[in-house]
C-alpha cells in the first residue's frame, strides 16, 4: 500500500534518506537527525548521541507517512558486539521496491519481538546464548527469499526442505568440526529460494516431515541428544 508521501522510486528515496541525515550540536549535546527510514522525510528520528541503545528501542513515528519503526538491540554479556535489529510496528505496508524491506512486528515490546518464531539450534551454545533472544528472521531481511537463525545465517529448516521437494539437491561441507555440521545446496541444481546454506543443528527446530525430507537429501540421518552431543548414520 502506498502513501501519498511516498517516493516514487528506490533512486528519489536515497536522495531524500542522504539529505536527512544529519548531526547537530556538539560534547553532551551532539544530536542525531535520522531519516523516515519509509518515506525518506527528513527528522523522523531525534534524539541525543549519549542515549545510545535507548535510542533505538524507541518508537519514532513518521508525521508524513504515519509509519512507525523501533529497534531491538541485543549485546553481548561483555559488551564487545552489537546487533541492532530495526521492525516496521504500524502504519501502513511499505513500497515493494524499498529494499531490503524492514520486517514488521505485529506485537511489538523492545528486546522481546514475540512474533518471531524461536529457535533452539543453539540452545546448548554458550557463545550464542550471549544474544537471546534468538529467532529466525523474516525472509525480507537482508533482501533474502527465506527465514534465517539471527545467530548464524542457517536457512529456517521449513523453507530448505521447500526448495529440496521443488528440486534443490544437497551436498555435505567437510567434516573440519568432526561432524557433518552444514550442507550447502549443489550448485546448478534448482534453488527457487536462493538458499546458501543449512547448519544441521537447526534439524532441531523442524517437523518430523521436513527432517525426514532434508535428511533423504543430504543421506544422512541425525539424533540429538539434548545438548549432550549428536550422531549420524546414512539415510
Amino acid at each position: 500500500m502506498s502513501h501519498p508521501d511516498d517516493p516514487r522510486d528506490m533512486r528519489e528515496y536515497r536522495e531524500r534518506t542522504s539529505k536527512g541525515m544529519k548531526v547537530s550540536g556538539m560534547g553532551p549535546t551532539t544530536t542525531i537527525h535520522a531519516s523516515c527510514p519509509f518515506c525518506g522525510v527528513p527528522d523522523m528520528q531525534v534524539y541525543l548521541l549519549s542515549e545510545g541503545a535507548a535510542a533505538m528501542e524507541r518508537e519514532y513515528t513518521c508525521k508524513a507517512c504515519t509509519r512507525s519503526v523501533a529497534g531491538v538491540v541485543v549485546t553481548s554479556e561483555d559488551g564487545s558486539q552489537t546487533r541492532i535489529t530495526f521492525y516496521q510496528t504500524g502504519g501502513p505496508k511499505q513500497p515493494l521496491w524499498i529494499t531490503p524491506q524492514i520486517p514488521r512486528a505485529r506485537n511489538f515490546e523492545p528486546g522481546k519481538p514475540k512474533e518471531l518464531e524461536p529457535t533452539h539450534a543453539h540452545d546448548h551454545d554458550p557463545h550464542a546464548q550471549q544474544f537471546k533472544p534468538l529467532h529466525y528472521q523474516p525472509a525480507s531481511v537482508m533482501g533474502k527469499r527465506y527465514r534465517t537463525c539471527s545467530y548464524c545465517g542457517s536457512a529456517h529448516p521449513h523453507d530448505l526442505a521447500q526448495a529440496v521437494r521443488a528440486g534443490l539437491k544437497l551436498e555435505l561441507a567437510d567434516m573440519k568440526y568432526g561432524w557433518p555440521h552444514k550442507l550447502y545446496p549443489v550448485f546448478g541444481s534448482h534453488n527457487p529460494q536462493d538458499i546458501t546454506k543449512f547448519y544441521t543443528l537447526h534439524l532441531q527446530d523442524a517437523s518430523a516431515e521436513d527432517k525426514l525430507t532434508i535428511e533423504r537429501a543430504a543421506g544422512l540421518q541425525f539424533t540429538f541428544d539434548q545438548g549432550h552431543g549428536v550422531s549420524w548414520k546414512p539415510c
